[in-house]
């Protein structure tokens, strides 16, 4: 057994349950807004720098899942549902994620030993959820199984906190800790998000002076990373 996968279990249905976490979540509030519509906007760009115009020939996995926010971005930017594929440790996670995207192909799993043949997909995402993940040698082994699964000439597109202060039940990762993790590939940075508790107090009073306040990177609490294995540049890159 896992242990750090039990407090993650628990830690996510703890959260589940607030109403106050699912209202910063949702799109209807400004901040939640502000922040996904300018994340999907650097994910776009990162994409097309990497060669990258058209998801809808492309394999997807997207690790940690949850109730399929991210899948339902990419549907939306052009791939096609029989090629997105997520995992999360919450069967219900993984059930809402199916509805969100009917045809998307959605399992339980922890991510250290994912279920999929080597090098399956084009493309595989992982949207703050190794963060959550506090033991080093599990997230270790989630990394190495991203790139397992990963093609030659694919993207692992990362997004998740450099720091996280006020949740002691996740760990900020920096790009040393990304290195580490992904030691044989080619990692490209983008610092990006303005920092939530500013987020929900600014957004509301100027959405242009948020959009100039991220753009200091001070006032930015994640990195959007492209992970490409070293070699891979030499493949062929994703269609």
């Amino acid at each position: 057994m896992n242990p750090d996968a039990d407090r993650l279990r628990d830690y996510y249905a703890t959260r589940l349950g607030s109403k106050e976490i699912a209202r910063r979540s949702s799109l209807s509030d400004p901040a939640a807004l502000f922040s996904r519509q300018r994340r999907a906007r650097v994910a776009l760009s990162l994409l097309t720098a990497h060669g990258v115009t058209d998801l809808s020939s492309l394999r997807l996995l997207e690790i940690g899942c949850g109730s399929g926010d991210v899948a339902a971005e990419y549907y939306s930017h052009g791939a096609r549902p029989s090629n997105i594929h997520g995992l999360d440790i919450l069967p219900n996670r993984a059930a809402e994620a199916a509805e969100r995207v009917p045809g998307g192909r959605f399992v339980v799993g922890d991510g250290a030993s994912l279920p999929y043949r080597d090098q399956g997909f084009d493309i595989v995402l992982q949207y703050t959820a190794l963060s959550s993940i506090l033991s080093p040698e599990w997230r270790r082994d989630v990394a190495a199984e991203m790139v397992r699964v990963l093609r030659p000439g694919g993207l692992i597109l990362w997004y998740d906190f450099m720091w996280n202060p006020l949740n002691k039940q996740t760990v900020g990762l920096r790009k040393k800790d990304l290195h580490e993790l992904f030691p044989n590939c080619e990692l490209e940075f983008r610092r990006v998000t303005l920092i939530p508790p500013i987020a929900r107090r600014l957004v509301r009073i100027s959405w242009w002076l948020a959009e100039t306040l991220e753009n200091v990177r001070l006032f930015n609490s994640h990195y959007f990373a492209a992970i490409r294995k070293r070699g891979d540049q030499e493949s062929s890159s994703p269609r």
